[in-house]
């Protein structure tokens, strides 16, 4: 059956498309970030925030093979990846793909935009699927990916931050 319509549609629920909810009672918009409700992907270039800066260092990352992956020339040089958890959705996991496996080189946090304080939700391996505490979107929370290389040659290749509607 095919539905066409010119002009505005209202309705009094929810609203669902192959059996899934995607627009609630409310008017909430269900789907997650791309239209993905599975992941938040990370890009290179969303690591290229740094804690480290000394005048004339080259801390912070530099784009390789054309921007498919970056690098941190200083391994004392931390680099964070920030997303917001779309609200109807709960942040279960994080995966960093990198050119090698770093030993504990992810620490995964949350935040708020409305304070200055993050919370530890894990920590673990690059390349390996980490399993964090839940993280419930509240509308101004966000996950912080840091990555922590042990080598100026750790390339991050990007990653993904597995959700689930709550």
């Amino acid at each position: 059956m095919e539905l066409t319509v010119q002009g505005d549609i209202s309705a009094s629920g929810a609203i669902y498309v192959n059996n899934i909810e995607v627009i609630s009672g409310s008017g909430q918009i269900l789907s997650g970030p791309n239209n993905d409700d599975t992941q938040i992907a990370l890009t290179p270039a969303d690591f290229v925030t740094s804690d480290w800066y000394a005048r004339g260092d080259q801390s912070t990352a530099q784009v390789q093979d054309n921007g498919a992956g970056v690098v941190v020339p200083v391994t004392g040089a931390n680099v964070y990846a920030m997303k917001m958890i779309p609200k109807g959705f709960t942040a279960t996991h994080v995966y960093v793909y990198n050119s090698a496996t770093v030993s504990n080189g992810i620490t995964v946090y949350e935040g708020d935009i409305t304070n200055s304080t993050t919370t530890s939700k894990g920590n673990g391996n690059t390349n390996v699927l980490i399993d964090i505490t839940d993280v419930v979107a509240t509308g101004t929370n966000y996950i912080v990916v840091k990555f922590n290389p042990a080598a100026a040659t750790d390339e991050i290749r990007g990653g993904y931050i597995t959700i689930t509607r709550s």
